[in-house]
């Protein structure tokens, strides 16, 4: 079965009917509507949808916890775009390493805290590059209790280039964190490489 993905802004007008949609990103959570956003996430997890908030400035504390509360994951990026494009590529493009909404979820359910990083790269060590870029960006990944990667490349990138980036990822992540990683093919990236991390600290675990 297909995963259905909304994404919306806080501020977007929505009839709050989730019962088609299995992952739902909230933009723009700490706006001038975030009392919308907060709504809109309790609403949506209390019908079963996996619920992520996404941002970029850094929020007065009591609105992030607020957000926390009724949702799954609040995810920290600079480019909450790309953020959300890394996880939905996922789920909807085929690959090498293809992963299901299953995984996803073991990642992003009752998180709480997650970051976000994207990387670019070109040439010979492609993957391995992007995945260090992507790192660069991703705050807290040494402390990650679970990390997704999305690896997109081009269809001629071998497997152990890709398993490159992952090792890149696993040698700074916690050593007990969970690692998934899944491969997406655009052709136009020609023998280039895009990777994006997210990174979930599960500082809601302990009460779920």
């Amino acid at each position: 079965m297909d995963t259905k993905i909304t994404v919306i802004d806080s501020y977007d007008e929505y009839a709050e009917d989730f019962s088609d949609t299995d992952l739902l990103f909230i933009t723009d959570i700490f706006g001038t509507h975030k009392d919308k956003a907060i709504e809109l996430a309790r609403s949506a997890k209390s019908a079963g949808v996996l619920t992520v908030g996404i941002y970029s400035d850094t929020p007065d504390p009591r609105d992030m916890q607020r957000f926390r509360d009724v949702s799954d994951a609040v995810i920290k990026s600079s480019d909450p775009q790309n953020a959300i494009k890394g996880i939905s590529d996922l789920l909807t493009k085929s690959g090498f390493v293809n992963l299901d909404f299953d995984d996803v979820k073991s990642v992003l359910q009752d998180t709480g805290t997650a970051f976000a990083g994207t990387g670019y790269g070109e040439g010979e060590d492609k993957c391995g590059d992007a995945a260090r870029q992507a790192v660069s960006m991703c705050e807290g990944l040494s402390n990650a209790k679970a990390v997704l990667i999305n690896i997109t490349t081009d269809a001629d990138t071998l497997l152990f280039e890709m398993s490159d980036a992952a090792a890149v990822v696993e040698e700074i992540a916690a050593p007990r964190a969970s690692v998934i990683w899944g491969h997406v093919i655009y052709d136009n990236m020609q023998d280039s490489a895009v990777v994006t991390l997210i990174a979930g600290m599960c500082d809601k675990c302990r009460k779920i």
